[in-house]
């Protein structure tokens, strides 16, 4: 573990704080290429190794952490229709399953740190839900997501293919221990210490809209939207 992780780690085991993970979420109006998203959300997780971390199923203060490959047919956008009396309904129930993600511990052993929902109304109703595990992917990296994933959908849509490879998360880990003098890494623990408590970023929906040369993100109350038209 790096050492930011191993800091938190030890303040989650030890403070009590409440769980809560990262989350960015989009509304999605208009036409879709759900294939083309959900490509590119898978990608996002093949190319990132720090979505492939897994741990102890009981860990203690110092725990195992290694990588598990993203299997050929393994699920990584769960895709749901869902059925709902109203457009209004829809936004409700993703905003709620949204905040069930935030608070949901992670099941150490087997579970993936992360859980992206691609939901369907109708045609012209989507919803896009990203959550991940604190300790793997936190604040300073979600917006990631929410760059690549539509950079790489646009590049589906236009016949290319999206990146194969991005910077190693578990190599650096590797590196930082090496490269660290214990002097530093008390020095870097005394750091993290004065932040105080660490706050874990929550993203609600973002409404995105696409159309004819027309592209464009805003924030949206509750949940983010997209609004588009297939070409």
């Amino acid at each position: 573990m790096t050492y930011e992780q191993e800091w938190f780690h030890t303040k989650t085991l030890s403070s009590g704080w409440s769980h809560k993970n990262t989350q960015l979420a989009f509304e999605i109006l208009g036409g879709l290429d759900t294939d083309a998203l959900a490509a590119a959300a898978r990608a996002f997780v093949v190319r990132h190794d720090a979505l492939h971390l897994q741990m102890d199923p009981v860990p203690g203060p110092h725990p195992l952490q290694w990588t598990r490959g993203i299997e050929a047919e393994e699920e990584v956008v769960r895709r749901v229709k869902v059925k709902a009396a109203s457009p209004a309904q829809f936004s409700h129930y993703a905003s709620v399953l949204l905040s069930r993600d935030c608070v949901t511990p992670w099941s150490y052993g087997t579970q993936r740190p992360f859980v992206i929902r691609l939901l369907r109304y109708d045609e012209n109703h989507h919803a896009l839900l990203a959550t991940f595990q604190n300790l793997v992917f936190d604040g300073r990296a979600h917006h990631l997501f929410g760059h690549e994933v539509w950079r790489d959908y646009q590049t589906l849509r236009d016949g290319g293919s999206p990146p194969d490879t991005a910077h190693s998360f578990a190599d650096a880990a590797v590196r930082q221990r090496e490269r660290t003098s214990e002097r530093l890494r008390e020095q870097a623990q005394a750091n993290m210490c004065a932040c105080g408590e660490r706050v874990p970023v929550f993203r609600g929906l973002r409404r995105y809209r696409t159309g004819r040369g027309e592209r464009g993100k805003r924030p949206w109350a509750g949940t983010g939207h997209v609004r588009s038209r297939e070409r």
